[in-house]
């Protein structure tokens, strides 16, 4: 069984952290797909993205948050919620259907708030 990566950003740089969630005390981390234990990152929890399991036309990797396009110029962004009991990823947009073909990842909601930071 994989465990699902994560990313989020930096508590002291805002840069884009990639790995596995974890929490010590409340305080959220990322701790480096690969790195020691030593090597984790405190990051900003409001920004914490979960792998949804499917990669762009670039195979790039798509998180919660990721702002994907198709072909045609429609965006949408992939977000969670509850179909009959089980977590479903979707995207909220005029982009509406969330498949694994011709789409790619432009940006993540939280990027935009880096230009007023």
């Amino acid at each position: 069984m994989s465990q699902r990566l994560y990313k989020a950003k930096a508590d002291h740089n805002g840069d884009w952290v990639f790995g596995y969630y974890l929490e010590v005390g409340g305080v959220p981390y990322i701790l480096p797909e690969g790195k020691p234990l030593n090597a984790i990152v405190q990051v900003r929890p409001e920004t914490v993205c979960q792998e949804i399991g499917m990669v762009d036309d670039y195979g790039v990797k798509v998180f919660e948050g990721d702002i994907l396009a198709d072909k045609s110029g429609n965006t949408g962004a992939v977000s969670f919620g509850w179909f009959s009991g089980l977590r479903s990823f979707y995207c909220y947009g005029s982009l509406t259907y969330l498949t694994d073909r011709d789409l790619i990842v432009i940006r993540n909601i939280h990027d935009e708030e880096q230009i007023n930071d």
